[in-house]
């Protein structure tokens, strides 16, 4: 997907949640919940052969660029609506603020400790990640090198390459691959190629580059960072890149015949013949970022033979997918499910900050199990929570009871 597209889907994210959104613990595990349940169901389609053929790649990068997107912008919609699930779960949620660890005067629940070693997983991601991108900027700067000229390019090959990017010989690797944010450039192993070959090359890296896939499988990168435990966002990771790989294959080949479409596809499995996965850098590479697995190669041969994407089908059929997929998301956005709440002690307190008129029971809290209400002498209703004692409305008090907070009866 070109880099203003995916500009303007995120700002389109942007606005659509702005205003009253907010960030929570729910809405966090919303995104997570129904962002893992698209990224499995988008790739249970992707196996559909006429799926494919209607959607095409473009679209299926958009559809789980939108996927990226909603999990790194876990924001509540202002139209959410919450869905409560029965008060008796809250014992086993409730489980999560049991003290498990006590050092000094320092409590740690259990809910805590997963905080505590999620946060560790993405630390120890993070360094790997950065320590991994240093060692290979070392070993790429040692590698001898040569540029080669555009002009080579140009009247060899009749290829055209923008000055902002450069061409390198280079020694020591097996694969070609393209990297770079600022400085974009194109790496191709040292070795013997036809110039047929390396015009095939040198486009569809130029393709990575000019489309900035880099960004995209960057964003993925972090997913995997901060998401490290969810396997999904793996799949996700996985499915981008080979998505990526047949996007280029299918704008290298646009235009070709069935012979130009064979030498290419001979080209690629020369390069998957003779890689090496020493050494081999953390890249877009020609044979994909798995360093051409059978098995990708393989869906790709597929692809270029059956040429899906590139049929025509009826405005209707295009406008019915984009609905789709559309309404998948704004469902996805529109529900969370959630434990029964409770809202502050303070805004249920006659006197209170809450609203006076009326319950609002999407102003919530997590009610912990030992929260119960009981009646006084006088007919008034109290709550009792880990917040101390306070006398409620008459209101909130009926309907907490009838959504299934324990009421210890009339204390004489």
């Amino acid at each position: 997907m070109p880099q203003e597209n995916c500009y303007g889907i995120f700002m389109f994210f942007i606005k659509l949640m702005s205003g009253n959104s907010r960030i929570s613990v729910w809405s966090i595990v919303s995104c997570l919940f129904w962002g893992s349940l698209l990224i499995l169901f988008y790739s249970l389609l992707w196996r559909s052969k006429k799926f494919k053929e209607v959607v095409g790649v473009r679209g299926m990068l958009g559809l789980y660029v939108l996927c990226i997107f909603q999990l790194l912008i876990p924001v509540s919609a202002t139209w959410q609506k919450n869905i409560t699930l029965p008060n008796k779960l809250n014992l086993f949620l409730g489980g999560f603020h049991r003290t498990i660890i006590t050092y000094d005067s320092v409590e740690i629940s259990i809910g805590e400790l997963f905080l505590i070693i999620w946060m560790i997983g993405i630390g120890v991601k993070l360094i790997s990640l950065l320590v991994g991108y240093a060692r290979n900027n070392r070993i790429l700067r040692k590698l001898p090198h040569r540029q080669i000229s555009r002009e080579a390019f140009s009247k060899q090959m009749g290829v055209e390459v923008p000055r902002q990017i450069a061409v390198y010989r280079c020694t020591g690797i097996t694969v070609p691959f393209s990297f770079g944010i600022f400085c974009k450039r194109i790496l191709i192993p040292d070795q013997l190629y036809t110039a047929q070959e390396l015009k095939y090359i040198i486009l569809h890296e130029r393709i990575h580059l000019e489309k900035g896939d880099h960004y995209l499988a960057l964003l993925t990168e972090l997913l995997c960072v901060i998401y490290w435990w969810n396997p999904c966002v793996y799949l996700l990771k996985k499915e981008v890149e080979q998505s990526l790989e047949m996007r280029c294959d299918s704008e290298v080949t646009r235009g070709m015949e069935r012979d130009e479409v064979a030498d290419y596809m001979t080209t690629l499995l020369t390069i998957f013949r003779g890689r090496s996965r020493r050494g081999v850098w953390r890249g877009l590479s020609l044979l994909g970022t798995g360093n051409g697995l059978r098995s990708e190669l393989r869906h790709r041969f597929t692809m270029l033979e059956n040429n899906p994407g590139q049929k025509t089908y009826a405005l209707g059929v295009r406008l019915a997918v984009a609905g789709f997929a559309f309404l998948m998301v704004l469902l996805s956005n529109s529900i969370v499910i959630a434990p029964f709440f409770l809202p502050d002690l303070d805004d249920l307190a006659i006197g209170g900050k809450g609203p006076q008129n009326g319950f609002n029971m999407d102003e919530v809290y997590f009610a912990t199990p030992d929260s119960y209400i009981y009646q006084g002498e006088d007919g008034s209703y109290y709550m009792e929570s880990s917040d101390g004692t306070k006398q409620i409305r008459d209101e909130v008090a009926e309907v907490l009871i009838e959504e299934g907070v324990n009421f210890k009866g009339q204390i004489q």
